[in-house]
């Protein structure tokens, strides 16, 4: 248990001093927006890659009592992150309309790569009963919920169908999504895929359908508000509970991060795109060795900048 009085966080570097500090702050911004879009990595991950997951935990989770302090610690990096999030979803939106079986592994690829940053985290833990419930726990959840989607809905890829309750639940999804960039090593697009909704997302946003269907504004208005509101919340949540069960946590988030990944494999968007070769106009063969390159492609390009991310902490 860490004992880490909460003035020392508060005393966290959050300045800056020089205009490269600015401007790296806005590339760390930058990717952070390409992964809410691009998956593999969570903006946390980024962030401890940058060396400020601690400021930016604090920042997010007392920008209401510092809001001074924290906004202009957090402006250059939401700057960077709408640019890249702008960036990320106009190329993301085209390749998964023509390949979303390839773009599902290399999805997949990247995810498998990333966690090994959080199993560095329990490294050395033992694995008896207590901590493997707590790996099991974090396992199933993503499983489960996966399943019961899975049965309880069509697949993803049309426009989302405005109402009340579609509004409540898309706000719900801006808040798993906050979590997803709070907690490092998950992804937003791994939750969006494994709940079969990335497809809708992408379909909705496209600026023809926004413009033909003003109502649906309402809907992207929810899954934004709730991933403002979830990335005030959960910061100050995330960071009370890694300075108290900081193991404990990374072991469930570990069993998260695997089953996650399995669910991706058996998505209703997977389920989808298989389903789509039905019509006989796919070369099914070359599909499936394009995906499995792009699969290795973003396993090894994931385990690079793991290394990078290692590299930087040895030398801190």
């Amino acid at each position: 248990m860490d004992n880490t009085p909460e003035i020392q966080r508060e005393d966290l570097n959050m300045n800056y001093v020089s205009a490269g500090q600015w401007f790296k702050s806005v590339l760390l911004g930058f990717f952070i927006g390409l992964a809410v879009i691009i998956p593999g990595f969570s903006g946390a991950t980024l962030a401890i890659i940058f060396g400020l997951y601690a400021p930016l935990l604090y920042a997010v989770g007392n920008i209401l009592k510092d809001f001074k302090r924290c906004f202009l610690f957090l402006l250059p990096i939401i700057i960077g992150l709408l640019i890249g999030a702008i960036a990320g979803f106009f190329a993301v939106q085209k390749l998964f309309k023509v390949f979303p079986f390839q773009m599902i592994c290399l999805f997949v690829g990247l995810m498998a790569g990333a966690c090994s940053v959080i199993f560095d985290e329990v490294k050395g833990e033992k694995f008896n009963f207590k901590n493997s419930m707590l790996v099991i726990i974090g396992f199933v959840i993503p499983i489960t919920l996966s399943l019961v989607l899975l049965f309880a809905t069509d697949y993803g890829g049309g426009v989302i169908v405005f109402s009340i309750v579609g509004m409540v639940l898309y706000f719900a999804l801006g808040m798993g999504i906050a979590i997803t960039q709070i907690v490092p090593g998950l992804s937003a697009t791994a939750l969006m895929v494994m709940l079969g909704v990335y497809g809708s997302v992408l379909a909705t946003l496209h600026i023809h359908v926004l413009q033909s269907q003003p109502i649906l504004l309402l809907i992207v208005g929810a899954l934004v508000l709730g991933f403002v509101v979830g990335m005030v919340l959960f910061s100050k949540i995330m960071d009370g509970i890694l300075h108290r069960w900081h193991s404990q946590a990374f072991l469930v988030i570990s069993g998260l991060s695997v089953g996650s990944i399995i669910s991706m494999m058996c998505s209703s968007e997977m389920l989808g795109a298989i389903a789509s070769w039905q019509n006989g106009e796919h070369n099914i063969p070359l599909i499936i060795v394009f995906g499995i390159l792009l699969l290795a492609t973003g396993f090894i390009v994931s385990l690079l900048v793991v290394k990078f991310s290692r590299r930087n902490k040895r030398k801190d």
